[in-house]
């Protein structure tokens, strides 16, 4: 039996009303269920059908080259067997051999599905059909067994063809009886694949749990028969479902299941629909890149197999994607392909949903006329069909066009059918877009109270798809692409608030910012105190393995392919390979990892922290010393909650626009001052205490006098996570060309970072009990990066070097530990030595003289890999940081690139994905790298870069840097702040003093504001 995989229910776009306009939105593009056909070799009736004479010679003939042909699978090879098969049933039934014939007729309908021709396949399927009915009427003994086995085959297929077809009614006896016949003979292959045909039809019906029984009895029976393919099918199936339930970890599960056993049997058609689904998942959670890899992937296979009905469904998902990149012509141009290839092959579920695709992206363009044809022409056809998730979605998109007209009542009415739609099929991601436009007209009415109901109703749902959505980054995009829903709910409260300031709406409001951060980090802090290896499966272990040695060597690679590169064009094909490479590879990593959790037994049991209100705060996280100052940045207005141990206030910010347009300019004279060599230092100065002391103006003022001698723990958002806190002015700006003494913030406080109040309270718990390291100092520094580094071409250690008192500062300080660019984290022979991370490295033995040192050549990952790390108090690490924004996971710290010989080192990086497998014991890990405070900005999450890698590996706190920072005075600033430290003092209070020695002897912030501290602060003694 060979089993075919057909397009079928589409989870479709939706739309998402804005505070103040209609907003389009895909949230999903089609996922597949596999329909099994069956497909048996051609079995010869007794004699009452024997053919005579050549003829029958000749159409056997035919019949059998048409297989050869059908078994190829490409779309010229199908046409073929469609020629073959039809002089095939010409002889027979001009032979009166009718029952022969129904049986190449069933091929034929075979064939006509595998190109997507569903009309033509059913009109076979039904005659030959009745030519087998017909038979068990009058044949007997084996006769009859063979006329019923055709007869029991074709009933399964014909059903299918009918759901595809929508005719859901005749779908439905077709299948039942099957199943009944199946049954009665004892066929168990027969009878599964009925089953895995109830199951879809259950499924694009709203019964999910019920598609989900009947899938497993199929999938019983499959693996019990070895039939590979049926239960790569059915695998498929399950998936889809779990899809459309919201959890997307079980989906990609099944999904993956299926591909290697479709790729055994070589089953193109199956594994490219396979494909497309995994596709739709990362679409789903946000990954729009890798979701665009896998949908090309299912497309060029569709294309070779001359699948149309399912190059159709791809080109739609295609098109979802460019939409949402903001490619509207392109979009409507490949909607407008996919429109025409399901006209083509009859599939009027494909046809509404490119039809309500090409109306959503007329509305995106304010085409509202003519948005509203297509619209009414896709829900006729979504009516006709019985797809009720469909119709929803047209429902929703119809409302939408009546909201923007201000017609909001009619918009109430399109919305509230389509959310009973969606509640109707358990489509849960409808569900929550429905109730948010819902929500949106119900404010915009002024009808607060009912729209805090709905939109509540629909943060209760996000958190249960959040819950289902698989660990680690792609819960974290999944999330990211949720915080609309947060800030929404937010300006609310706040907005319910300023009407009833008694009423506690900014407490609530202050819990949902809370509740919408880091909850990812959270999570990987939570899983960090179990070892997901412990008695793992030694396969799973051994795959992990190798894909972080394949990670190394596309790494390595890369690096030889630009070496050799001739052209920009030519290196921009080379990066963009490498992209996709170590993408698949990084995905088919977390797919382990979610491997070793879910076979955890202790990480079933796993209970994540939840996030805290602000009480709570209060009571886990301030002292009488410490305030939170807790930024949420919205497009119309921000807030700030400032929280202190036994109060709280609430301030209303300018929009998010204004406030990172200011951030932004103040971080960049930050970065290109120079006012050491300035000709005029205060008026280089000036020119960064105007955009800062505006930011000051814009986040700071409105607490100036609360905050007074206090320290300030930070909860940045957006741009802010860029700001250097220590060193914004303390001051209004001057009118124009009035000088001013530049008094940063550092001057009166600790500044504490980090990604949530939450975090501190789950790594307090985390660390309590944790007994202190033994030893006290680990440093790395001084790694050679080139062959033509003297410690290479000399063959002569490094002559030592001492720490003078004061380090001149001239123009090498232009010259900063500079950040890779993005996709070149890989060995490069332009690093420059870094000579003040040695002078580093003899202040800090200066003060801890048993320091375990590595410098030179061993400065190497074999020393993370022999050195027992856990036994460290303090980490230090001076070196090159290697930000790679786009793949954080590629991010991380650069070691040593060559040996004595200056042949390149296997591995010159320690990479973020080594630093979260590392273990430590550490109460403070010190990054005197570049950068390495920033990594993708991803909304909810605020910076992931290497900070997150080293809290999961054990560090209490983290010392990071917003830019490149200059070598020299990076050597001073550390030396000063390891030798405070050393008088017990907390981290961010010795941090503050090495700043304010050099702000006082430098000013310029470039110089010593880089550094902030991230994570506890108080010491282990204050705990």
């Amino acid at each position: 039996m060979r089993w075919g995989l057909l397009g079928g229910l589409v989870l479709p776009w939706v739309v998402a009303v804005g505070m103040a306009q209609a907003a389009i939105r895909p949230i999903a593009a089609p996922v597949e269920w596999g329909v099994g056909l069956a497909d048996e070799a051609l079995e010869l009736p007794g004699e009452w059908l024997v053919a005579q004479g050549a003829e029958t010679e000749e159409a056997l003939r035919l019949y059998q080259e048409g297989r050869e042909l059908l078994e190829q699978g490409t779309e010229e090879s199908l046409r073929g067997a469609i020629e073959k098969f039809e002089a095939a049933i010409k002889f027979y039934e001009d032979n009166s051999i009718v029952f022969l014939g129904a049986i190449v007729r069933y091929w034929l309908g075979f064939t006509y599905v595998n190109l997507g021709y569903n009309r033509e396949a059913l009109s076979q399927y039904q005659v030959a059909f009745l030519i087998f009915e017909a038979a068990t009427q009058q044949a007997t003994g084996e006769d009859l067994e063979t006329a019923r086995s055709w007869r029991d085959k074709t009933l399964p297929n014909l059903g299918a063809v009918y759901n595809y077809l929508g005719e859901k009614q005749k779908a439905i006896e077709a299948y039942n009886r099957a199943l009944s016949l199946s049954r009665e003979s004892g066929n168990q292959s027969n009878e599964a694949l009925t089953l895995n045909n109830i199951g879809m039809l259950y499924s694009s019906l709203g019964e999910k749990q019920r598609a989900l029984e009947v899938y497993n009895q199929a999938l019983y029976l499959l693996q019990k028969l070895e039939v590979r393919d049926g239960e790569a099918a059915t695998l498929s199936n399950i998936g889809a479902v779990y899809s459309a339930l919201g959890e997307k970890d079980q989906a990609l599960n099944y999904f993956n299941q299926a591909i290697p056993l479709l790729r055994a049997i070589d089953n193109r058609h199956g594994e490219a629909s396979a494909l497309h689904n995994i596709g739709t998942v990362y679409l789903d959670l946000g990954e729009k890149k890798q979701a665009l890899e896998y949908f090309e992937q299912a497309l060029n296979l569709r294309k070779v197999v001359g699948d149309r009905g399912g190059e159709a469904n791809t080109l739609n998902a295609i098109g979802v994607i460019y939409w949402d990149l903001g490619e509207s012509t392109q979009a409507l141009e490949i909607q407008n392909q996919a429109l025409l290839l399901h006209q083509s092959v009859g599939d009027r579920t494909g046809e509404a949903r490119s039809l309500n695709n090409i109306a959503s992206i007329h509305m995106a363009g304010d085409n509202k006329k003519q948005a509203l044809v297509y619209l009414e022409e896709a829900l006729l056809l979504k009516r006709a069909v019985g797809d009720l998730a469909g119709e929803a979605v047209v429902l929703l998109n119809i409302g939408a066009i009546h909201s923007d007209a201000e017609e909001k009542d009619r918009a109430l009415e399109y919305y509230n059918q389509a959310l009973l739609l969606d509640r109707a099929v358990g489509n849960i991601s409808g569900e929550v877009y429905t109730l948010w436009n819902i929500a949106a007209v119900q404010r915009s009415q002024n009808n607060l109270t009912a729209a805090l109901t709905n939109i509540e109703t629909a943060i209760a749902l996000i958190e249960q798809l959040r819950a289902a959505a698989p660990a680690g980054e792609l819960r974290q995009t999944y999330f990211a692409e949720q915080q609309g829903y947060y800030q929404f709910y937010t300006d609310l409260l706040m907005q319910l608030h300023q009407q009833n300031p008694d009423q506690g709406h900014d407490i609530e409001a202050f819990h949902i910012s809370e509740r919408s951060r880091a909850r990812t980090l959270l999570e990987l802090l939570a899983e960090s105190q179990l070892n997901l290896r412990d008695d793992a499966n030694s396969e799973l272990l051994e795959r992990e393995r190798d894909l972080l040695a394949q990670l190394t060597a596309q790494q390595q690679l890369l690096t030889q392919r630009l070496g050799n590169a001739q052209t920009p064009e030519e290196q921009a094909q080379i990066r963009q390979d490498y992209t996709t490479a170590t993408n698949r590879i990084s995905s088919e990593l977390d797919a382990v990892i979610n491997q070793l959790k879910r076979q955890n037994p202790a990480y079933t049991d796993l209970k994540y922290p939840e996030p805290l209100d602000l009480a709570q705060v209060q009571q886990q996280i301030l002292d009488e010393d410490t305030v939170l100052l807790q930024y949420s940045l919205h497009p119309d207005q921000s807030y700030l909650w400032l929280v202190s141990k036994d109060g709280y206030e609430t301030h209303i910010l300018p929009p998010q626009k204004e406030i990172e347009e200011t951030a932004r300019s103040f971080y960049r004279q930050i970065q290109i001052s120079n006012c050491q060599n300035a000709p005029n230092t205060n008026a280089c100065l000036d020119r960064l205490i105007t955009p800062g002391a505006a930011l000051y103006d814009q986040i700071l003022a409105p607490v100036a006098q609360q905050i007074q001698g206090k320290r300030l723990l930070i909860v940045p958002d957006g741009a802010l996570h860029y700001v250097p806190f220590a060193a914004i002015p303390q001051t209004s700006p001057l009118p124009k060309g009035t000088e001013q003494d530049y008094q940063p913030l550092l001057t009166q406080h600790e500044i504490v970072h980090a990604p949530s109040a939450t975090a501190i309270a789950t790594q307090r718990q985390n660390l309590r009990d944790r007994p202190p390291a033994p030893q006290e100092l680990a440093i790395l520094a001084d790694p050679v990066f080139s062959a033509t580094d003297p410690r290479v071409t000399s063959k002569t250690p490094a002559s030592p070097v001492t720490l003078s008192s004061t380090i001149p500062l001239n123009t090498d300080l232009l010259l900063g530990r500079a950040a890779l660019d993005r996709g070149l984290c890989t060995a490069n022979t332009t690093l420059q030595r870094l000579p003040g991370t040695r002078r580093e490295a003899k202040a800090l033995q200066s003060h801890s003289p048993d320091a375990s040192t590595v410098l030179d050549f061993e400065a190497n990952q074999d020393w993370f890999e022999t050195t027992a790390l856990d036994q460290y108090q303090t980490l230090f690490f001076s070196t090159h940081g290697c930000i790679d924004s786009q793949n954080p996971g590629l991010s991380g710290l650069v070691l040593s690139l060559v040996d004595e010989n200056g042949q390149a080192e296997p591995d010159g990086f320690l990479r973020l994905n080594e630093i979260f497998n590392l273990r430590l014991n550490a109460d403070l890990v010190v990054l005197s790298a570049c950068q390495t405070g920033l990594g993708e900005t991803i909304k909810g999450e605020g910076m992931v870069g290497m900070t997150r890698g080293f809290m999961y590996a054990g560090a209490e706190r983290v010392v990071v840097s917003l830019w490149n920072v200059n070598d020299n005075a990076t050597a001073e600033l550390m030396s000063q702040f390891y030798g405070t430290l050393q008088q017990d003092k907390p981290a961010s209070a010795a941090l503050r003093e090495a700043q304010l020695a050099l702000w006082e002897k430098y000013q310029e912030p470039r110089l010593w504001a880089a550094f902030t501290l991230q994570g506890e602060w108080l010491g282990r003694e204050e705990e």
